[in-house]
Order: C-alpha cells, then structure tokens, then sequence
C-alpha cells in the first residue's frame, strides 16, 4: 500500500528456506524509483547463498552478515548508475538506499537466523511459548530527540520540506546514519542508525540474533507502520496483538494486521505509511 502518489517503497522476497523484507527509504522529491529500487536490489542480493547447509550458529551469522554486505553493495552499484556518488544533503541530495530484515532457517537446522538494519520488526511466535521481539529499533534514540533538537518539540509531517526539515533530514544522514559517532548538532553523543546506502559504514549497524525453532513455531516479519498499534507498553505491547491473533491462517493473520494498522492510521490521523507484513511458519523444523 502507498499514499500521496508516491511507489510503494516496500519489496519482500520468499524463497525456501529464507524471508527478506527492505523498505526502501523515501528521497526528498517523488514520485522517485530510487528507494523502491533499492529495496528489490537488497532484497534480491540478501537471499542469495542460503542454499548452502551449515552446521553452527557462528557459521550462519557470518553467512547472513555476508548476505547483508552483498546487499549494500548492490544498492551502491545502484547509487554509482544514477550518478549519486557523493550527494550534497544541504541540497535535499541523497543516495538510494533501504533499511530491512532477513529471517533465514538452514536446512536441516533447528534454528532460524534473524539479521537487520534500520527499524523494521521480526517476531518469533513459539507454539508453546511466548511471543517475542528479535529485532531492536536503531532509529529510537534519534527519533526520539530531534522533534526538540529541530522543532522545538512541535509535530512535524515526514514528508514536509519546510527548512528546518530539510535541516534535520541534511543532519540526519551526514551526521547520524550510518555513523558510530553520531552526535546531534550541540555536539551530545547519540546512538546512530544503519542503512544501506552502498557506504561501507552500514555494515556496522548490521544485527543478527539467531533462535532455536520447533515445528509450529511461527515468525512475522513487519516494516514501522505496525508501530502505530503500539500503545503506552511500546514496542512490547504488539507482542499481544500477535499473541491474539495467533490461531489465524497466515493470510487471516496478514489481513487483520493490515486492516488494524489502516484503522489505527485513521483514529490517529496519522501519516500513511507502506505497509508490508509476511507471515512464515514451521512446518518443517
């Protein structure tokens, strides 16, 4: 689903034993290819290699953190085509790129390998235990300062390209994506993000969790419009949305959660956002 007219910058990508979903990230002016394009790349380039047994947990980290590099570098060829070596963010200039997720279980493995940039969420949802969140939010320290660093605390659309955004956009992406030494313009020290942009700092900010599985276990993988189902309880209070709909048929599963997300969007009044949801289950663990 998209709004404003722009693409839907969101592609999944199933294959047999591997789940990827990119979000690509919106550039300043659209309707622009750029991000949409950028996500199927990495999401391509990230599934490529699962095919190959391994035997540990370390060996299928490095796999899926090779994946990643395999990714960012097919978002930077991207990036060399459209002639976006070396933007001018002050200008509103910026490289393609993507955040997003893999959810990786190798054969003959009891165990699913979850890797990520960016805020997207993955959930594992044991069928004899409780829900859980296996990613972590790399954007919630910078999201959560600079509405009073730039704005004075005030709400400001997305999509706005008054100056002050346009600062915080330039600022953001010079100074805290893709930066371990992120820091907001007063010079105090934040926690920066990772996305992949074709810059070889992104892989810093790649994360890989891997879990043990059984049959029935069932993983969702999701992009940040889930997030306005969150209640006072954050991102832990979607664990019991998922909990409640648990029983559903993949598809039902899908279709109330995209259902519930467009109907939190409206009593919100909040911006529309791409929403993609995949539901995998382990059928064969």
């Amino acid at each position: 689903m998209s709004s404003y007219g722009k693409p839907n910058e969101d592609f999944r990508l199933c294959t047999d034993s591997a789940w990827a979903f990119m979000d690509g990230i919106t550039r300043p002016s659209y309707p622009d290819w750029g991000a949409w394009m950028a996500a199927r790349l990495a999401a391509q380039s990230v599934t490529h290699g699962f095919s190959i047994r391994c035997e540990s947990w370390e060996d299928a980290e490095a796999r899926v953190r090779c994946a990643f590099e395999h990714a960012n570098n097919s978002v930077k060829v991207l990036n060399e085509r459209r002639g976006a070596s070396s933007p001018d963010y002050s200008s509103g200039e910026d490289f393609c790129g993507t955040v997003g997720c893999v959810l990786w279980v190798p054969a003959g493995c009891a165990f699913a390998v979850c890797g990520w940039i960016g805020d997207c969420l993955v959930f594992h949802l044991p069928h004899d235990g409780e829900p859980q969140l296996l990613t972590r939010n790399q954007l919630a320290e910078w999201n959560a300062a600079y509405h009073d660093v730039f704005f004075g605390g005030e709400s400001i659309g997305e999509d706005s390209l008054g100056s002050e955004n346009m600062r915080r956009l330039a600022w953001q992406r010079e100074y805290v994506r893709n930066r371990c030494d992120a820091h907001l313009p007063d010079g105090t020290s934040i926690e920066g993000f990772g996305a992949l942009t074709g810059e070889p700092n992104a892989l810093d900010f790649v994360e890989v969790q891997c879990v043990p599985i059984a049959l029935g276990d069932r993983f969702v993988l999701a992009s940040d419009a889930i997030r306005v189902l969150e209640n006072d309880g954050g991102e832990e209070s979607l664990l019991s949305v998922l909990a409640a709909l648990r029983a559903l048929s993949r598809k039902e599963m899908v279709d109330q959660l995209i259902h519930a997300i467009r109907e939190a969007d409206k009593a919100k009044g909040v911006r529309l956002d791409d929403v993609t949801v995949a539901v995998a289950d382990m059928e064969d663990a």
